[in-house]
């Protein structure tokens, strides 16, 4: 399981994207996961992601590694 630099593994914030519609911004996963009842480190990955529209819930997950990978 991988682990973002903020604490939040990527199953994790899986399950607080559950049930989010899709396609959505940055904004509304942030909205999302915080009424889920997300933790601050989970949070955190989501607020740390680029300013776009996402369309797969992949494509998220897939932002926050790269936000954490190292430079």
């Amino acid at each position: 399981m991988s682990q973002t630099n903020g604490g939040a593994s990527s199953a994790e914030v899986a399950k607080y994207l559950e049930g989010l519609t899709l396609p959505a911004s940055k904004q509304d996963v942030v909205r999302h996961v915080r009424s889920k009842g997300a933790n601050a480190d989970v949070i955190t990955a989501i607020e740390r992601l680029p300013d776009q529209e996402f369309t797969t819930m992949a494509d998220i997950l897939k932002n926050i590694g790269q936000v954490d990978a190292p430079g």
